[in-house]
């Protein structure tokens, strides 16, 4: 797994120069489509949920991992406000919409035991459902998806205010 620092900044390119000298970072990636020319980037642009199994790979490939955070793609920071927690526990962030896309449930297939924390209230039960039984759900309801195993009445979810205290008691 990559150790590469998630940096924010403006349209001043040079902070990010200046940062990455300081720093002596010499690689790292784009996510998204942003206008970096930079040889030392490698970039995922036009990033979406049928893209996010892809990029998971690319990071994590055949590492098992302990946990699965799951954050809602859209409209909120759920993901990029529990990004310092996954990182110390070494696990990847997954936004999800409204469903989990195939490629995305190909990646969990793989792995071996994790947690599946959901971060946030806002994420769909039908994509939490199919990661934590690995099964790709289609959008549309069919006689294949009807026996996919419902949800337990009682799963844990992990909300953004519980994992920054377990952060902040980290460090």
């Amino acid at each position: 797994m990559n150790k590469n620092p998630i940096i924010l900044y403006d349209d001043d390119k040079s902070y990010l120069e200046n940062y990455m000298n300081e720093k002596g970072i010499n690689s790292g990636y784009i996510i998204g489509d942003l206008n970096l020319n930079y040889d030392i980037f490698s970039a995922f642009k036009k990033v979406d949920n049928k893209r996010t199994g892809d990029i998971l790979k690319s990071f994590y490939g055949d590492i098992d991992v302990e946990a699965l955070h799951l954050t809602t793609s859209s409209n909120f920071a759920d993901a990029l406000s529990s990004a310092p927690i996954a990182a110390m526990k070494k696990s990847p962030v997954i936004p999800l919409g409204q469903y989990a896309e195939k490629e995305t449930i190909n990646f969990v297939k793989n792995k071996g035991y994790f947690d599946v924390i959901v971060v946030g209230g806002t994420v769909s039960k039908d994509a939490v459902q199919a990661v934590v039984n690995r099964t790709y759900i289609p959008p549309e309801f069919t006689e294949e998806n009807s026996k996919i195993k419902p949800l337990p009445d009682k799963y844990e979810m992990v909300y953004l205010e519980q994992l920054e205290k377990e952060l902040f008691n980290l460090c």
